[in-house]
């Protein structure tokens, strides 16, 4: 089984709540609201807020704007209550700040929104109340807000289990570039979840999550070209994909990576770099790193152990 319905679903949770392009984290809004757009929609500048008279100050200008009903204060004073940056955490004032934003026409505060009914974060869990809050946010185009109802819609929710319309939901999130969505896509397409089989289909959308760098995506790409699973069996293929999940540090992408160099499989056999890879894999707690390690130190000499456990001269996932 390659990504299953509960990772991606997880994983959509922490994607929707992580900055998207152009979106800065609460601790990084600035609370001075500009002159409004041409879409006339004023813009929250992204200089940062800090726990000072001037970070005070600007605050209180933030909640002038807010109560003047600017959609883009309301969502920074709910992100700022959110996360408790230079307010006191407050999940409730968040939520009320959210859905004024969202009532103003605020795609991603919509969203957010939807998120605290659904965690049960500032109102009692409310999944039918999540779905109306991420409609809104679908509807008016926010990739988090489709992700979040497609995701709601595939297993029914807080609304009526309908894989026809988490399909489209989740296309619409992954044309954007949404990478948890092109996940869920190939997860469907690739196994026939809720639509018709067609790996093809799948494997472009978990092609396109890779480029875009989620580790996810590239270490099931690793497994697929590894085990010669919907694609040509290609040894150089899966450690190319390995290496770049290993190079941002994820876990499994380590393991994947030092499981290659153990074999000879795609690279030159090297115990001493498997060795790091599970070293590094197994210190960040991943299961498959330490089982790896434990069974390549029975075959390893003194001496290979002694130079794998020397500090590398390189990083063990580069070429």
């Amino acid at each position: 089984m390659l990504v299953s319905a509960p990772i991606w679903l997880s994983s959509a949770q922490t994607a929707a709540r992580t900055p998207t392009s152009g979106e800065s984290s609460p601790a990084s809004t600035n609370v001075r609201p500009t002159a409004s757009s041409t879409s006339g929609v004023p813009h929250i500048s992204a200089s940062p807020i800090e726990d000072t008279p001037q970070g005070n100050t600007r605050v209180t200008e933030l909640r002038i704007a807010a109560a003047k009903g600017l959609p883009d204060a309301e969502f920074a004073l709910g992100r700022l209550y959110e996360g408790g940056v230079s307010v006191p955490r407050n999940y409730a004032q968040a939520l009320s700040y959210f859905r004024a934003a969202a009532e103003h026409g605020h795609a991603r505060a919509a969203n957010s929104a939807g998120l605290m009914y659904e965690a049960g974060r500032g109102a009692p869990r409310d999944l039918s109340a999540a779905a109306y809050w991420y409609t809104l946010s679908a509807e008016r185009g926010d990739a988090g807000g489709q992700l979040n109802l497609g995701s709601l819609y595939f297993f029914g929710k807080g609304v009526h289990k309908d894989y026809a319309t988490a399909s489209r939901w989740l296309y619409k999130a992954a044309e954007q570039g949404q990478v948890v969505a092109q996940i869920a896509l190939f997860d469907m397409y690739f196994l026939g979840k809720g639509v018709s089989k067609d790996v093809v289909r799948g494997l472009h959308w978990l092609r396109r999550a890779g480029d875009q760098g989620h580790p996810v995506a590239q270490v099931e790409l690793f497994k697929l070209y590894s085990q010669g699973e919907g694609v040509p069996l290609n040894y150089r293929e899966a450690v190319t994909w390995a290496r770049r999940a290993a190079q941002q540090g994820d876990h499994e992408g380590e393991a994947s990576l030092g499981l290659m160099y153990e074999q000879g499989k795609g690279v030159r056999l090297d115990y001493v770099k498997a060795y790091r890879l599970y070293a590094r894999s197994a210190a960040g707690g991943n299961n498959n790193g330490t089982k790896r390690l434990q069974s390549l130190r029975q075959v390893m000499t003194p001496r290979q152990i002694t130079e794998a456990m020397s500090a590398p001269a390189a990083d063990p996932a580069s070429d």
